[in-house]
């Protein structure tokens, strides 16, 4: 599965991706960055230059070193001609680059810079640009997963145990609905089509949160069940009393989050999280109706052992 960024933010057939192809086809398809390292030293600007220059998918690098020459002052230049490379004590290098604004080879690009940034200018450079930006999201954003997801199951999990007061059916609730998503994501991966990264953490939280009422829900009937019925009859009863109650709220979503898929096609992250959100759904609907009765009556006797509340004496 490849994950994208704000490449994917409007549909190839949209007007805007449209009118951005009509644009790249007249004036071509290269890109500005901005590097900025502090002024002073105009020799080493003009070597900073060429090993910029050097860097796999630069195309051009412009400076007041290369552009103008190191041996004329910028002093004796009027401020329009010198303002185009120096301001506020540091020197502009504008970088030009045919590589797309996200990808493997634009991110070892960025990386490139940056090294050779750090060898002239250590700690005292700043490199601006779309693609920048995009490498420095991936990383962060990247970085913060796990502590997301984590604070995410552990809050749902959390309220889970105090509404359950059972030590057990939280984790197999969270099991059953994370599975769901895992096979939601799953499905791009499967296809072989991109999946936006933001759009994955967004629909992520939303069904995990959207969906774990169908868990809660079902599992209250089985817990109900089970104070007269032995397990299977506990499970089959959870199902018919909770599918009623089910189905409405899933079907709303699902078809609320295809339409949103068809119906907004011009935007390519919004039209996407509109299928997964429907496909999300449905998936978890399917897990809580078929798997989540077989485990809570596989799994009973751990249940019963696990509660931190008496409990009326089970069939």
């Amino acid at each position: 599965m490849t994950f994208y960024g704000s490449a994917g933010m409007h549909s190839p057939g949209s007007p805007i991706r449209q009118e951005a192809d009509r644009i790249k086809a007249k004036f071509g398809d290269d890109k500005l960055m901005l590097l900025l390292a502090p002024e002073g030293d105009r020799a080493k600007e003009a070597r900073f230059s060429e090993a910029l220059a050097q860097t796999p998918g630069i195309t051009s690098v412009m400076s007041y070193a290369n552009t103008v020459s190191t041996e004329i002052p910028p002093e004796v230049l009027p401020e329009k001609v010198t303002g185009n490379f120096y301001a506020d004590g540091y020197a502009r290098f504008i970088v030009t680059t045919n590589l797309a604004d996200e990808g493997p080879e634009t991110f070892r690009m960025i990386d490139r810079l940056r090294a050779v940034s750090e060898e002239y200018y250590p700690n005292d450079s700043h490199l601006l640009g779309e693609a920048a930006v995009n490498f420095d999201l991936k990383h962060f954003i990247t970085e913060d997963t796990i502590k997301v997801l984590m604070a995410g199951i552990l809050s749902i999990g959390l309220v889970l145990l105090i509404n359950f007061k059972n030590l057990s059916i939280p984790v197999i609730l969270l099991v059953i609905i994370q599975g769901s998503i895992w096979l939601n994501m799953a499905w791009p991966y499967l296809t072989g089509s991109p999946l936006n990264y933001v759009g994955y953490q967004i629909v992520s939280s939303l069904q995990l949160g959207a969906t774990v009422d169908y868990g809660i829900l079902l599992s209250q009937r089985y817990l109900e069940g089970r104070k007269a019925k032995s397990p299977k009859e506990a499970a089959e009863y959870a199902l018919t009393a909770a599918t009623g109650s089910i189905l409405p709220p899933a079907s709303i979503l699902v078809i609320a989050g295809y339409a949103l898929g068809f119906l907004v096609r011009d935007n390519g992250i919004i039209s996407e999280m509109g299928f997964i959100i429907g496909r999300g759904a449905f998936m978890s609907a399917l897990m809580v109706l078929l798997v989540l009765p077989l485990v809570l009556a596989y799994s009973d006797k751990l249940i019963q052992k696990t509660m931190l509340r008496r409990r009326k004496k089970t069939v």
